[in-house]
């Protein structure tokens, strides 16, 4: 009489573990009640130079913005890192060339909750967003812009429009003499107070490191552009080292810069007549000015 009452018991039992499961579910469902639409816009902010004014009001002094697809730029990488952290970071590219005319408006469904969004529109494929305080360019720093904001996440539709500004600064060569096919690149050494990893919480450079692009050459480039991340808004004691190198790799002509002066969205150009001459020595004339996007050369 005691099997048949145990056995009732155990089955019992198991009905009521079962009724329990089904009722609390597996989690996906509740998740995905807390999934809200996120519409992200995101801008350009364009900053006008004091040093290149002459009479300006308070109107010109103010920052203009305009739509990320009328950049110079090619990439999109947009990180949502939960403040909290716990849960998913959420990671999201988008590459003009797939979709010129949205390129800048993002929707996604992203849970309920608050996040740090670090968003960078550069011309690098490679561009890693690792944190709130480490943004790293592997290959080369290009030109970029970038925010970093805290967006709260709510029940329903939530629109964040984003301005972003360049965080890079800019060293050029120009060349106004003639132009060669023996020279097959130009690699730079750029060192001091800067680095290709970037902190978008402080907007300057994550450490000090060498910067070491390469450009491959071709014989109508006349501007050469290298990009770095400073430690602060505006260094003077960069030191930047080129060699021009032919199909071997073997050293045709250096030139060294001491004590350049960088500042973060502004262009330090040196020109000259003869870059490519025979002599191991140039003479170059220096200027700085806000950014600009115009004129023929090798961006990179």
């Amino acid at each position: 009489m005691k099997k048949p009452f145990t056995s009732l018991f155990m089955a019992i039992a198991l009905l009521v573990s079962v009724g329990c499961t089904t009722e609390n579910g597996d989690g996906n469902e509740s998740s995905h009640v807390a999934n809200q639409q996120v519409s992200l816009s995101f801008y350009q902010v364009t900053m006008q130079s004091l040093e290149n004014s002459q009479a300006k009001t308070r109107a010109d002094e103010s920052s203009t913005s305009t739509a990320l697809k009328n950049s110079p730029f090619t990439y999109l990488d947009i990180s949502l890192i939960p403040t909290n952290g716990t849960g998913k970071t959420i990671v999201f590219r988008q590459v003009k060339a797939e979709m010129a005319d949205d390129f800048g408006h993002v929707s996604m469904r992203v849970p309920v909750g608050e996040y740090d969004m670090v968003a960078v529109a550069s011309k690098n494929a490679d561009v890693k967003i690792n944190s709130v305080t480490e943004v790293v360019f592997p290959n080369k720093v290009t030109d970029m812009a970038a925010v970093c904001q805290k967006i709260m996440v709510k029940e329903g539709n939530n629109a964040f429009n984003c301005n972003m500004k360049r965080s890079v600064a800019k060293f050029t060569i120009e060349n106004k003499g003639a132009t060669t096919d023996v020279v097959k690149n130009m690699k730079f050494r750029i060192s001091g107070n800067c680095s290709n990893k970037w902190n978008p919480t402080t907007g300057l450079a994550a450490d000090v490191s060498v910067v070491t692009p390469t450009i491959e050459m071709s014989n109508t480039y006349s501007r050469f552009n290298a990009y770095v991340f400073l430690s602060s808004a505006e260094e003077e004691n960069i030191k930047v080292d080129v060699e021009m190198l032919d199909s071997e790799g073997s050293l045709l002509k250096s030139l060294s810069f001491e004590n350049v002066h960088l500042k973060t969205n502004y262009v330090t150009k040196y020109t000259t007549g003869d870059l490519f001459g025979v002599s191991n020595s140039a003479d170059f004339t220096f200027s700085d000015a806000e950014f600009m996007d115009s004129g023929t050369g090798k961006n990179f």
